[in-house]
């Protein structure tokens, strides 16, 4: 199966000729809500894989 996607079309008005890329919105938005989930994700894992030991801190109160 051959599967073509448009990348854009000439255009030519008052005789010149210019190049108009074809957006697919569809696209950009899916890569915008992978990339917002996969910045979830790792930052969910960052929060939870915390060391098993407590934090030992020195805090001076005086």
């Amino acid at each position: 199966i051959l599967v073509a996607k448009p990348l854009g079309v000439f255009v030519v008005r008052d005789g010149q000729a210019s190049w108009v890329p074809a957006v697919d919105a569809n696209r950009i938005a899916l890569i915008g809500v992978i990339t917002g989930l996969l910045a979830a994700v790792i930052t969910s894992l960052a929060v939870l894989r915390q060391p098993p030991w407590p934090r030992i801190t020195i805090r001076d109160y005086r």
